[in-house]
This record gives C-alpha cells, sequence and structure tokens, in this order.
C-alpha cells in the first residue's frame, strides 16, 4: 500500500509541475518557463531547428515568441504516464495538444496545429526542487502554417538591438 501511495504521489507531483509550466506559457506568455529547466536542460519542439539547449537559449525562445505580439494558446496534456522515479531523477511521458492563434481571445475554434508524444525527464536540483532535464517531443501531427516556429527562429537568429 505504502508504495501504491508512493508512486500516486509521484505522478501528482510531475503531472503538477507540466501544467503549472504550460500554464505560464499559456496565461503568462512563457515568463517564468525557463525556470523550470536545469542550467544545461533541452527543450526539443520535433520541428526542424526546433531544439534549444541550455536554460539562457530556452529563455531567448519564449522572450522572442513574446517579442512577436500577443498570441492566444492552450497545451494540453493528456495521458500522462510515470516511466521511472527515484530519490533523484525521474522520467514522464504524455500527449501534447496545440491550440494557437495570433492576437488576443477570443480567438475563433480551430483544430490543433501540433501534437505531439513528450518524453521528459526531470532531475532534483541541490536546493531540493525539481527541474526538467529535458523535454522532448516527437511531432505527431503538425498545421506548418499555423506553427510560428520559423518567426521564433528567425527572431531568434536576428542581431539583438
Amino acid at each position: 500500500m505504502e508504495s501504491e501511495i508512493s508512486s500516486v504521489l509521484s505522478w501528482h507531483r510531475f503531472w503538477t509541475m507540466e501544467c503549472q509550466y504550460w500554464f505560464d506559457v499559456d496565461t503568462n506568455r512563457g515568463e517564468t518557463a525557463h525556470e523550470f529547466y536545469t542550467e544545461d536542460g533541452v527543450f526539443d519542439i520535433g520541428t526542424p531547428g526546433s531544439r534549444y539547449e541550455g536554460r539562457e537559449r530556452i529563455k531567448g525562445f519564449y522572450d522572442r515568441r513574446r517579442s512577436l505580439g500577443r498570441r492566444t494558446t492552450i497545451h494540453s496534456i493528456t495521458n500522462f504516464e510515470m516511466l521511472h522515479v527515484s530519490d533523484r531523477d525521474a522520467s514522464a511521458r504524455c500527449l501534447m495538444s496545440l491550440i494557437g492563434a495570433d492576437g488576443h481571445p477570443p480567438q475563433q475554434s480551430q483544430p490543433a496545429i501540433l501534437i505531439a508524444s513528450s518524453v521528459n525527464s526531470y532531475v532534483k536540483g541541490t536546493d531540493g526542487r525539481w527541474y526538467v532535464q529535458a523535454r522532448i517531443f516527437e511531432a505527431l501531427f503538425t498545421d506548418p502554417a499555423g506553427l510560428p516556429m520559423s518567426r521564433i527562429n528567425s527572431a531568434l537568429s536576428a542581431p539583438s538591438s
């Protein structure tokens, strides 16, 4: 019974962490999203040119995303499953569906622009807090016209003023 309770508590801890991350992205435009990652964390969206390594590069991704103007998004996480949990590290997988459009809400309803399988690894920091070591998407369905990746990446590679 104790093992079962521990398993449920672990699932809840990481599920909550994922929900908090995507809530920040959707409601706070990713202002603190980079803080969920380790210094050398990886965020790979699963489309060409969309792998960001290191907390600063991930921060840059969200900074550039915000610089392109208001965007309304919903990142929905389903089928969340813990794969491994120890005192120091853990891993999980889930499905992520993204609905997004430029501009303020309300937006006209539309299908998801990305559905991806996500494998996430976590590590416990020396401060006792859990961090994302890697969030790796395998894109299953995409709408390249709806995903702003080329605009974000071109802004990332443009010289800062």
